[in-house]
């Protein structure tokens, strides 16, 4: 059974329609909306956490980050776990845990002998800290 298609009549009433509220729902936006991070969900990203390593007991620990928009520690601290050296970071398949603000900032590792990188990023609920030298650790298990 062939389609009936919309008459033209029809179908310029409907475009008029849509037209009409996508242009009266919205006002403009402010001339300086893309300027700043102020507008950005979450404002600034969080500061980098400083994490170290004990070899002999496999741990990692961790300093506070601090969420620069309120000047309070930061909700969570996400921890990434790679076998190897990662070429990209953020990736939610990575994720070992999450560590809730008010928990002790540390964790062990246990995994087979190779070449591994942990990263802790500091979450502010909307925003995480950049990845650099001070929260990303590169290292071998014997």
């Amino acid at each position: 059974m062939p389609r009936k298609l919309l008459n033209k009549k029809t179908l310029f009433a409907i475009l008029s329609s849509v037209l009409f509220l996508g242009c009266t729902l919205r006002d403009p936006l402010p001339i300086d909306y893309y300027s700043g991070t102020d507008k950005i969900a979450g404002g600034q990203a969080p500061t980098v956490p400083q994490l170290s390593y004990d070899p002999n007991e496999r741990r990692f620990t961790f300093t506070a980050a601090i969420d620069p928009d309120t000047g309070a520690e930061v909700g969570e601290y996400i921890i990434y776990f790679y076998q190897g050296v990662p070429t990209r970071y953020y990736e939610t398949r990575y994720i070992e845990a999450i560590i809730p603000r008010g928990q002790p900032r540390s964790f062990t590792i246990n995994a087979p002998p190779g070449i591994y990188t942990v990263v802790v990023t500091g979450f502010d609920g909307y925003r995480e800290s950049a990845v650099t030298e001070q929260n990303r650790i590169t290292f071998t298990l014997p």
